[in-house]
């Protein structure tokens, strides 16, 4: 076993090793090849820089520019209609990587509420709904060790059923049986995960998300209990000293947040959850478009009503 988990370190040492040959070498072509996308943007050409990022990917297996695009908003072009035109095209590229493909789709619904676009986001609905998998037969047992965070198809759901929260509650009014099936597929997905299931740094930048999921929930006293047993055992997971290296890299609090996320179970359960309503409200909203807290407002509203 040692001797073959040693071969495959030496062979993945090799592919990098030739990966980062290949960048210096090219270094020059890259180079122009970014500045094209970059000069392509800036006129409003996204065919263009589209197809030049492309190049990046297929002649050097450059990745950086598409990414820094993706998940850096200081990167895109100013104007919302362009990013949105982008990121659009971007999803739709056939040589970029899946997980690229993905996070455009999901940068789009959140560029989308940011703009009140409804065209797309009726548009991105069926993406968005498939690839949160809120079936209850399509929980997987999850096994992703040696997958890499952005890669991870866990981390894809996860985050997939945070973006579709968000335009459920910014639907009007706020689309109280998909928010529903979000909080029990989160839930879900918990009470099947194993820590030894996922890499720790997929498992870390994955917990807020799966918190926002689980305060999705009716907030029933059969349902609470259950839920915060399950971010307890999230909370000893993620705080274990042997996460401290993931935590640090991380730009977000995930501790704190599964902190937070129990204490709303734990208040609401004890005082009702009207005294916790802001909190939750904070943990919920996951946009800065107004139209998505105004719906989280009017929801919690109507279930403390209930």
């Amino acid at each position: 076993m040692a001797l073959t988990w040693g071969w495959h370190e030496l062979v993945w040492i090799g592919q990098r090793c030739r990966q980062r040959w290949r960048w210096w070498w090219h270094r020059r072509r890259i180079t122009q090849l970014q500045e094209h996308v970059q000069r392509a943007l800036q006129a409003g050409a996204i065919e263009e820089a589209v197809g030049m990022l492309e190049l990046q990917q297929g002649l050097y297996d450059w990745p950086f520019q598409v990414e820094a695009l993706l998940f850096k908003r200081s990167r895109r072009p100013d104007s919302l209609p362009l990013t949105l035109a982008l990121l659009e095209r971007l999803q739709a590229a056939p040589g970029l990587r899946p997980h690229q493909r993905f996070y455009a789709g999901i940068a789009l619904a959140y560029a989308a509420l940011q703009a009140d676009d409804t065209r797309r986001l009726q548009e991105l609905r069926p993406w968005l709904e498939a690839v949160a998998s809120l079936e209850a037969k399509d929980e997987p047992r999850w096994r992703e060790r040696g997958v890499r965070n952005r890669e991870s198809l866990f981390k894809q759901r996860v985050s997939a059923r945070s973006c579709l929260l968000q335009c459920a509650l910014a639907s009007s009014p706020p689309d109280q049986t998909c928010i529903a099936a979000i909080g029990d597929a989160s839930l879900r997905t918990l009470k099947q995960l194993e820590r030894c299931d996922l890499e720790p740094d997929v498992l870390y930048r994955s917990s807020s998300n799966l918190v926002r999921g689980v305060l999705a929930l009716p907030f029933t006293p059969l349902r609470m209990p259950e839920a915060e047993l399950q971010l307890e055992k999230l909370l000893a997971w993620v705080a274990h000293p042997s996460f401290r290296p993931f935590r640090q890299r991380a730009k977000e609090d995930h501790v704190q947040v599964i902190r937070d996320g129990l204490e709303v179970l734990r208040l609401g359960l004890d005082q009702g959850f009207a005294s916790v309503e802001t909190l939750r409200l904070h943990l919920l909203v996951n946009s800065e478009a107004p139209a998505v807290r105004q719906g989280a407002e009017l929801w919690l509203q109507q279930s403390v009503e209930r």
